[in-house]
């Protein structure tokens, strides 16, 4: 993972999970590395899954609000054979400074249920759109709670794929290794 918060919660919380930090220039305002110490440790790398959260998707396109952070997400993205975009239902429709994917690119959108079903027939015509229950009536990616719910994610991924294989593999945080 290139998320010093998504790192720090495995570790904390899930210890047998083997992870990789990728370093880099540390950008303070998301908890991520970026630059190009990062995209070159993650262009070397190929992954099962990666989960990207954004700053904003409008139509197709995927944006975020820093050029060096969305150069590493888009890194990430290609080298991942599923592709998955995790955003609050309020970033939907929304413009941001970067736009560094293309939704039609995407695997799935996983997004809360506060979404409207006229927003979530219009961004299903561009990739697979997956509601997520809340446990509570805060937004599911709110700044506080983003690290965790990616971690939860993450660990429902990871037990999906154990009981499915037994082999015990070990999955990078954002960034599942492939097999």
């Amino acid at each position: 993972t290139n998320s010093l918060p998504v790192f720090e919660r495995f570790q904390k919380e899930k210890p047998h999970i083997e992870l990789i930090l990728t370093g880099g220039n540390f950008r303070q305002r998301s908890g991520a590395f970026v630059g190009g110490l990062t995209n070159e440790t993650i262009g070397r790398l190929k992954f099962n899954r990666a989960f990207v959260g954004v700053n904003g998707i409008k139509n197709e396109s995927i944006m975020t609000a820093d050029t060096e952070e969305g150069q590493t997400q888009k890194t990430a993205l290609n080298n991942a054979q599923v592709k998955y975009i995790l955003t609050d239902y309020h970033k939907l429709n929304k413009d941001d400074f970067y736009q560094f994917y293309n939704l039609y690119d995407i695997d799935y959108l996983i997004t809360n249920k506060l979404v409207t079903d006229e927003i979530l027939a219009h961004y299903q015509q561009y990739t697979e759109v997956k509601v997520k229950e809340e446990k509570n009536n805060h937004s599911l990616f709110s700044k506080k709670e983003k690290a965790k719910k990616e971690a939860e994610i993450l660990d429902e991924q990871i037990k999906i794929k154990m009981s499915s294989n037994s082999e015990n593999k070990a999955n990078n945080g954002l960034f599942e290794k492939q097999e």
